[in-house]
């Protein structure tokens, strides 16, 4: 199944959560007006799929495909 998420992929999103946390956190002590990215945009850069990233933040594929769509393009 395409969209199914394996262990090798859960992990690296969780890594990826977690360094980017640290980052947006110390960003946040320089910045006040910095926003932290979107946890979508976060495992996306880490690989997953729309549809993976969906199942983990139990959302349409859809709606996340956008919502990172409308992330980047802010950046």
């Amino acid at each position: 199944m395409a969209d199914e998420v394996n262990l090798d992929e859960a992990i690296l999103g969780l890594l990826a959560l977690a360094a980017a946390d640290r980052e947006d956190r110390l960003a946040a002590r320089e910045k006040s007006d910095h926003e932290p990215r979107k946890t979508e945009v976060v495992l996306a850069d880490a690989g997953l799929t729309a549809g993976q990233i969906g199942r983990v933040l139990n959302k349409k594929p859809n709606s996340v495909a956008k919502t990172i769509s409308r992330a980047r393009g802010k950046a």
